[in-house]
């Protein structure tokens, strides 16, 4: 009897150590960032002035990001104004969840990359980022930089 208490306890504890927990793992949801969004960015730094309309197009797959963006506008400073814009390529990802985190880096073709960071939100389809808006001359030498800049885009 000792004998198959002794077995039965055995089986019954390896049963409770593993096996299917019968739930499948979660996968994780994010939000549906991708699409086009409009935004513009005005402030002044050293005396020259930004006025920009930006058009960021994002496509996600799973939390990644990739997509353009592309600016035009002016720089104007005490002798006129300059029409300036391009386009650049982004890369970035999205957090989790209805409300999640956004980081977006871009890739602009004299510099270093730069990363933007901030939220979407999902009730009104709005990306809110902030980061630093660097204009350089054709030598690639930094000709003016917009510390901790926010745009506010909307799809």
């Amino acid at each position: 009897m000792m004998k198959g208490t002794a077995l039965f306890l055995a089986t019954l504890a390896l049963a409770a150590c593993g096996g299917d927990s019968g739930t499948a793992p979660t996968t994780p949801t994010y939000a549906d960032v991708a699409g086009t969004y409009n935004g513009s960015i005005v402030g002044t730094s050293s005396g020259i002035t930004v006025d920009l309309s930006w058009v960021l197009t994002m496509t996600r797959s799973g939390g990644n990001l990739t997509g353009t963006v592309v600016s035009t506008g002016t720089l104007s400073d005490f002798s006129g104004t300059v029409a300036t814009g391009g386009t650049s390529t982004i890369t970035g990802t999205v957090g989790t969840g209805t409300n999640p985190t956004v980081a977006i880096t871009f890739a602009p073709e004299c510099a270093a990359s730069s990363t933007w960071s901030g939220t979407y939100t999902a009730a009104n389809r709005r990306l809110g980022l902030s980061g630093d808006l660097k204009y350089y001359l054709p030598d690639c030498t930094l000709l003016v930089a917009f510390v901790g800049t926010t745009v506010v885009m909307f799809k």
